[in-house]
């Protein structure tokens, strides 16, 4: 009976596991006292390297260092003092070159995104400001200090590059601006042109027209009448001295004597 290949690989599969090399079991080195005290239980060699041991016990995993193992483990794994110290330089100086290469790394890519923040920052400003030259409506002082302030900004981020974008934006706007003023100039100069025809057409009109005769109307007296209320005076007739002379008119009665020529007895 003919197998498929993925069965023959699935019967070949227990025969290749069992040719190839189990790794090493760790050596054990049982229960060890450190010179400062401490025990370490259960202690399973790792890696030996000049400098120390890198074990696995009870507690976890760690590197001990020789001169705080025994003498004979020191003697065992042949401890050398200048040996430890060269190892233990090179690995100082290891870190150091893959934490400066770490350094390094950061800052490359916090350079390089600055530097495509920059170039979308300048992208936009240009397409603003050949927007600005495209509408005319623009000040040209506030423009050029606006570039010549950008441009030293870019130089002192090292981006000459872009700086150099900008100068080239700065002399577009200085020849922009030659022209403008000149047709300015000429505008200005047309409008006072076309004022002049103007009144040279005014004044050819007036002389050129007849003189007007005055014609003498005779006007008629047209009478009006006034439309306010007229006030005609009135006499008034005056009254005679009352009392009038319908009143019976009593006779007059002598006057009465005063109090102080009446005799005594009349005022008992």
């Amino acid at each position: 009976m003919k197998l498929s290949p993925l069965a023959a690989a699935f019967l070949l599969l227990p025969l290749t596991l069992a040719a190839a090399p189990l790794p090493p079991s760790p050596e054990q080195l049982g229960d060890i006292r450190l010179n400062d005290g401490r025990t370490l239980l259960k202690v399973s060699l790792l890696r030996a390297e000049p400098d120390g041991l890198r074990l696995e016990h009870a507690a976890g995993v760690g590197k001990v260092a020789f001169e705080d193992l025994p003498k004979s483990l020191q003697s065992r794994f042949h401890f050398d003092p200048a040996k430890a110290s060269a190892f233990r330089s090179a690995a100082l100086e290891e870190d150091a070159r893959r934490a400066a290469a770490e350094t390094r790394r950061l800052a490359s890519e916090v350079m390089q995104k600055e530097a495509t923040n920059q170039e979308s920052d300048v992208q936009r400003a240009r397409e603003a400001f050949y927007q600005l030259l495209s509408d005319g409506g623009y000040n040209f002082a506030q423009v050029d200090k606006a570039l010549r302030d950008s441009i030293a900004i870019l130089k002192e981020a090292n981006r000459p590059d872009l700086a150099d974008l900008l100068e080239k934006d700065r002399a577009t706007l200085s020849a922009r601006e030659t022209v403008r003023g000149t047709e300015a100039s000429k505008h200005e100069r047309e409008k006072l042109l076309t004022r002049i025809r103007d009144l040279e057409a005014q004044v050819a009109a007036l002389q050129n027209r007849p003189l007007d005769v005055a014609v003498v109307q005779q006007t008629d007296f047209i009478p009006f009448f006034v439309d306010r209320p007229v006030i005609v005076p009135v006499p008034t007739p005056i009254p005679d001295l009352c009392p009038p002379p319908t009143r019976p008119i009593r006779p007059i009665q002598p006057s009465p004597l005063p109090i102080s020529n009446l005799p005594i007895s009349n005022l008992t």
